[in-house]
């Protein structure tokens, strides 16, 4: 068994288009990601962990300041994070360029989702 694990308390991500202006703010909270890779099955994972996630709305006099927010903390699900996703890929199984996936599974919780339309059009 070989194992891989990278731990980040925050990650920050921001969305600036070309003026140079600051549009979106993606903050992403205890962010976990583990590579495992088991020998003797010939198992491949990959395991990411997300306990929270917060999109604000960076624009000037917005009414509408945070676009996403993860409601699992807030509905009493302290224990369920906000998106979990494991993938396992068959390594014996892959031949000829093709992957052969054993497990894909993913989990999202509850979000709280406000839009403007200035943000919407701005960014894409």
């Amino acid at each position: 068994l070989v194992s891989v694990s990278l731990s980040l308390s925050r990650v920050g991500i921001n969305l600036v288009d070309a003026s140079p202006q600051e549009l979106i703010s993606c903050y992403l909270e205890e962010v976990q990601l583990t590579l495992i890779s088991r020998g003797k099955e010939r198992v491949r994972g990959l395991d990411l962990t997300v306990e929270g996630c917060q999109i604000d709305n960076m624009l000037d006099r917005t009414p509408v300041p945070v676009i996403v927010h993860s409601a699992s903390h807030q509905s009493g699900r302290e224990n369920a994070p906000f998106f979990k996703m494991l993938v396992e890929q068959d390594v014996k199984g892959s031949a000829g360029g093709v992957t052969i996936l054993k497990r894909v599974q993913a989990e999202l919780q509850d979000l709280q989702l406000s839009l403007e339309g200035r943000i919407v059009v701005l960014a894409f």
